[in-house]
């Protein structure tokens, strides 16, 4: 099976996340791993989970410059 489903994007987020993370490493890849990071090491946790999610759907609407 594998491979990305439209049903999987509970799991996954948007397929436009993949593009946020590229532009951002490719804009500066000490930013994107300060990013990585910084999700990688925020508890677990809906509230928490949330927070991510809001700031990457602001991220969305930033250009590089921003």
């Amino acid at each position: 099976m594998g491979g990305f489903r439209s049903e999987d994007i509970e799991f996954f987020g948007p397929l436009t996340l993949d593009q946020l993370a590229e532009r951002i490493r490719y804009t500066s890849e000490a930013i994107f791993w300060d990013i990585t990071k910084a999700i990688l090491e925020c508890p677990d946790g809906r509230e928490n989970a949330a927070t991510i999610d809001n700031l990457l759907r602001q991220m969305f609407d930033l250009s590089p410059r921003n």
